[in-house]
């Protein structure tokens, strides 16, 4: 703030950070600190520092979010400790803060496997690519929210013998960043633990050499369906219908990041996957109409795959029966082909023989397509054509003569009659339009 108080020509940017009274107040009372005070994670990262025995022998990996902190850091554990210790950050500059070249950052690591540093002061970029197999302490001075940071954080210790982590947190922000990453991977490694045991249960099959070689001395009536590929979604995985479509011997799954649809079968067919609880939700929040708009969009035959015991119950969302009927109704009556299942072993049965009949008759294999691009310009002619008497000729006229909304709807009335198409009557529709209050009648 001092420095950005000093500048002589400043931007919008320090102008808002200037006026905003959360940052006046913190500042005023950072102000009001008796000179000297520390944070007091500095104190307990270095009580950690000397309990640990870092000066003896050990290692240790402090990782922090900023340059400036990297700095405070050091100079304090510098002069309370008195660990031999060294930054590590990127090659950028940040305003004065120069960057390390990479010679420097392979001398720091030289320097530090070999003992003359028995600590590192590291941004991000030492998270990834270090080749040091013997620290033993890593302290996480500030909670990160992202999970692959955490993991790549931690995977600094614990390699060549068993090694220490610590995470400092202070504030309600940094414990919900801290738990928020404890939760993501929990779930990353049940997943990981679900996809081991397919594997290995894959594992137990023979081989494509020994499976060649018993099919050909097989009858011909005799022989297996030849393995079909089923696409699946990344966000599918640690699902039932993933798990069973795993125990197919005849279905092999390709899991990538769909931009639409949950399961791709062929080049032409995409299944969307909904339970009943899942429809009624995206009923309430709409995302139903654009997933499905989408999906018609991007492949030739798309398919909506409902899943539940009872279709038509009350969900969980509330949703009245009646309504998840007429929301299919819909679908249906504009073109949308909608299968139903009873549980997730029906569901993974109907997408193999979809696969099965796709690309084992027809002999295709799924292709993973993206949506076409938005078209803008008719965007914005749907706003225009949504208000009574505007229709796409006279949305093109007023959009190329004002060039954007905002000036169609400031223009007066007499200023729109100049376009043409526009009379005094739909001039007065468009100003009005522009000046309704929501929910006005």
């Amino acid at each position: 703030l001092e420095k950005v108080v000093k500048r002589r020509r400043r931007v919008a940017s320090d102008r808002l950070l200037l006026e905003d009274r959360r940052v006046l107040k913190a500042w005023k009372w950072l102000a009001s600190l008796p000179k000297g005070s520390v944070h007091p994670k500095l104190k307990e990262l270095a009580s950690i520092i000397d309990k640990e025995g870092i000066k003896h022998g050990k290692k240790a990996i402090i990782f922090v979010n900023y340059r400036k902190t990297a700095e405070t850091v050091l100079e304090y554990l510098t002069e309370k400790t008195g660990v031999s210790a060294s930054l590590f950050i990127g090659q950028s500059r940040r305003e004065e803060l120069k960057g390390m070249s990479q010679e420097e950052q392979k001398r720091i690591l030289q320097d530090f496997s070999s003992g003359k540093y028995d600590l590192l002061v590291a941004t991000s970029v030492g998270e990834e690519g270090l080749d040091i197999p013997e620290v033993d302490l890593v302290v996480f001075y500030d909670a990160v929210p992202s999970v692959i940071r955490h993991i790549q954080r931690r995977g600094r210790t614990g390699r060549g013998r068993p090694g220490k982590v610590v995470v400092l947190v202070s504030g309600k922000k940094e414990e919900s960043f801290y738990w928020s990453t404890v939760v993501k991977e929990r779930k990353i490694m049940k997943a990981l633990r679900e996809v081991s045991s397919e594997v290995k249960e894959r594992e137990r099959h023979p081989t494509l050499d020994k499976f060649s070689a018993e099919e050909q001395e097989k009858p011909s009536a005799e022989r297996k369906v030849p393995e079909v590929i089923v696409r699946v979604d990344v966000r599918e995985l640690g699902g039932e219908v993933v798990r069973r479509l795993a125990s197919f011997n005849d279905v092999k799954i390709s899991v990538s990041r769909l931009e639409v649809g949950d399961y791709i079968v062929s080049d032409e067919i995409a299944i969307e996957r909904k339970t009943v609880d899942d429809l009624a939700s995206s009923l309430v929040d709409g995302r139903i109409f654009d997933q499905m708009k989408k999906l018609k969009a991007t492949y030739k035959r798309p398919i909506l795959l409902i899943e539940g015991e009872t279709p038509y119950r009350a969900s969980k969302r509330g949703v009245n029966p009646r309504s998840l009927m007429g929301l299919v109704a819909s679908l249906v009556t504009g073109g949308l082909p909608v299968l139903w299942a009873k549980n997730p072993e029906e569901s993974a049965e109907l997408i193999r023989l979809m696969a099965i009949r796709e690309q084992t008759d027809k002999r295709v294999i799924p292709e993973i397509k993206h949506p076409p691009a938005i078209d803008e310009r008719a965007v914005l002619e749907r706003v225009l054509t949504g208000i009574p008497g505007v229709g796409v000729v006279i949305a093109r006229n007023l959009l190329s003569a004002f060039g954007t909304l905002r000036r169609v709807f400031s223009a007066s009335e007499e200023e729109l009659q100049s376009v043409e198409g526009v009379g005094p009557q739909i001039a007065k529709r468009i100003v009005e339009f522009a000046t309704r209050e929501y929910g006005e009648e």
